[in-house]
């Protein structure tokens, strides 16, 4: 596929991440990969570099393998869980963090194949997008729902896996990925381009002004250790 067509459908997030990105990479991990756009551009950003995109839908990767083809780049159909693979030094997730139930599972993985002072890219929604705050408001005093936004927003539109079960803040994620053994290095607040909603639009200014605000949150960490927080595998009884 031509680059500028690449270019049309990588959404800010991405070239985002694309420009932050510095060091040499020679193994690159594509977690939730989805359709491929950035994927493929890692591959073309790191063209001496082996990048893998893996994604739990069998569709996204048959689409993938199709449209985003590189020499340096391969897809496969694979949970997190089953993915044999070592020693990337670089693994990007995507999107994906606030969909997951089992969330310390999967950055334990994510330690186990990650060389030692490997580079952890993690993007999702920002709890305090005034969007999400207003909205949490109204849900919670006016309807009686406290539910995030993105699962009441989405009931019946999508498949259960793209709801958010979580809505984090910088501190809390951060926290979180600490005790999993990657230390923060540096994040932004990113949003998208204007929409057609003009709600979203003022939104979206506030963002620019308070770029707390913003509506994406994107975290560059380090590992720096061994996962440390402590896990109970068997319940506590007296």
């Amino acid at each position: 596929m031509q680059k500028d067509k690449v270019e049309e459908v990588l959404n800010l997030q991405h070239k985002k991440i694309l420009r932050i990105l510095n060091d040499n990479y020679r193994k690159i991990l594509d977690l939730a990969c989805g359709l491929g756009f950035l994927s493929y551009n890692l591959s073309e950003k790191y063209p001496h570099a082996e990048v893998i995109g893996i994604d739990g839908d069998n569709s996204y990767i048959e689409r993938s393998s199709k449209f985003f083809k590189s020499n340096n780049l391969r897809y496969k159909y694979s949970l997190i869980e089953d993915i044999e693979e070592r020693n990337f030094d670089l693994i990007v997730f995507s999107g994906t963090i606030e969909h997951l139930p089992n969330v310390g599972i999967q950055l334990k993985i994510i330690n186990k194949i990650m060389d030692d002072n490997g580079t952890l890219i993690i993007t999702t929604d920002n709890a305090h997008y005034i969007k999400f705050i207003l909205t949490g408001i109204y849900y919670s005093f006016t309807k009686k729902r406290p539910s995030l936004y993105m699962w009441h927003n989405q009931e019946g539109r999508y498949l259960w896996w793209n709801h958010h079960i979580y809505s984090w803040t910088l501190s809390t994620l951060s926290t979180l990925l600490y005790l999993y053994g990657f230390k923060l290095e540096n994040y932004w607040f990113c949003t998208n381009k204007l929409s057609n909603k003009f709600t979203d639009n003022i939104y979206s200014l506030i963002g620019l002004i308070i770029p707390a605000f913003r509506k994406y949150l994107i975290l560059k960490l380090t590992k720096f250790s061994e996962p440390t927080i402590l896990e109970i595998e068997k319940p506590i009884t007296d």
